[in-house]
């Protein structure tokens, strides 16, 4: 199925949503065990995507499928919380979202790209 990528703010809520999906498939792959929403929210704060220059968002058929972050350090980009929904596994929007951020990194002039510690 296609899909598209758009570039959003830090707060658009659709990626914020997506950002908690991913804590919560972490967390519960960590603790073996469902958690609960308010240890997702202990977990990423009151502002999961503070810090973020902006998001790459996956659509398909508007349903959010993917997402990655950008975070900018002086001449450099970072590319963080790449996430990709289970079903939309293996169909190229990971590529497709991190190619997005890329993009964005060069047209900002970022000299060097690297991965979120």
């Amino acid at each position: 199925m296609p899909f598209h990528v758009d570039l959003v703010q830090p707060d658009d809520p659709t990626a914020g949503r997506l950002v908690r999906a991913q804590m919560r498939e972490l967390m519960e792959t960590w603790h073996h065990r469902v958690v609960t929403e308010e240890e997702v929210n202990a977990e990423l704060g009151p502002q999961p995507t503070a810090g973020l220059a902006l998001l790459a968002l996956a659509r398909r058929d508007e349903q959010a499928v993917g997402s990655a972050g950008l975070r900018v350090l002086d001449t450099t980009g970072e590319l963080t919380k790449v996430y990709v929904v289970l079903a939309a596994r293996g169909t190229g929007v990971g590529e497709a979202i991190v190619h997005a951020i890329e993009q964005a990194a060069r047209d900002r002039g970022l000299q060097l790209m690297s991965l979120c510690q």
